[in-house]
């Protein structure tokens, strides 16, 4: 049994469902995000957001969703990144 038990905060666990649901197939639903966690990731970063969306590395999905290009998937944590929310 660990001796810690690491607290996640609203933060932590919105960036962390926005890096793993990049990468899949799936893609992630950023107005999920806002919804449970109260962040909104592409009106925090809209330059950002933009500049991967234009040149093809996220690309909507089915039901709104987005998802790192396979072209990217090498460069997807860098994406990723990019869209973190810290806490303020």
């Amino acid at each position: 049994m660990p001796d810690t038990v690491e607290e996640l905060s609203r933060f932590d666990r919105s960036n962390e469902m926005l890096m793993t649901g990049l990468r899949t197939n799936m893609g992630v639903d950023f107005n999920d995000l806002n919804r449970l966690w109260g962040i909104d990731h592409i009106g925090s970063n809209p330059q950002k957001w933009k500049k991967w969306v234009e040149i093809g590395a996220i690309v909507e999905s089915e039901n709104g969703r987005h998802r790192i290009t396979e072209e990217f998937w090498l460069i997807g944590d860098s994406i990723s990144s990019e869209l973190i929310v810290l806490q303020s």
